[in-house]
């Protein structure tokens, strides 16, 4: 529900799902501001986004930033601390993170839902053929495109979750179950 003049922080937005948000947040018309690492903000910068911040090197938390949405696909922070960069209004959604960010979102961000004008919580989503079919229409009329990093074959799937892990997959990763055909 991004709408044009947003202004939208994607935290995680060089890897897969962040880049998809961050051309879907553009398509929109959204001021899009991408975290990653250093190794993937000119791909960010490429997919549209108007600002990027290396978490390496800032924390986007003292920036005093104050953003409409954010989507944190990783959750490397408290949600208190994403609250603070939260304009009145605004919507924090969790997508990805660890058990306990999960559910220290989910409790207290109902909370401080609940009791302010700031809807914070966690994107629980049932995967349809609707929503599939329309990421693939707009693959098709390449107003969106998928990165795709690096394909591998099954037997090194190992590997491929590896680099996932290291937070150096830049957008989707491949694993090929069918034949060495693929690459």
């Amino acid at each position: 529900k991004v709408q044009a003049g947003q202004k939208v922080l994607i935290n995680g937005a060089g890897g897969g799902a962040g880049t998809f948000a961050i051309q879907l947040a553009k398509m929109y018309g959204a001021e899009v501001t991408g975290v990653d690492n250093t190794g993937k903000l000119e791909l960010m910068r490429s997919l549209g986004a108007d600002q990027v911040i290396d978490y390496t090197k800032e924390n986007i938390i003292r920036k005093n930033e104050k953003y409409d949405y954010i989507l944190d696909l990783v959750g490397s922070h408290s949600v208190f601390n994403f609250k603070k960069i939260l304009n009145s209004n605004g919507i924090y959604t969790m997508v990805g993170g660890s058990v306990f960010r999960i559910l220290h979102t989910l409790v207290f961000g109902s909370l401080i839902s609940l009791f302010g004008n700031k809807k914070m919580g966690i994107l629980v989503h049932k995967q349809n053929e609707k929503d599939i079919q329309h990421i693939v229409d707009l693959c098709l009329k390449k107003e969106i495109k998928p990165i795709i990093d690096k394909v591998y074959l099954f037997e090194n799937t190992a590997e491929a979750f590896r680099h996932l892990n290291e937070g150096k997959a830049k957008g989707k990763l491949v694993v090929n179950v069918l034949s060495n055909d693929f690459e």
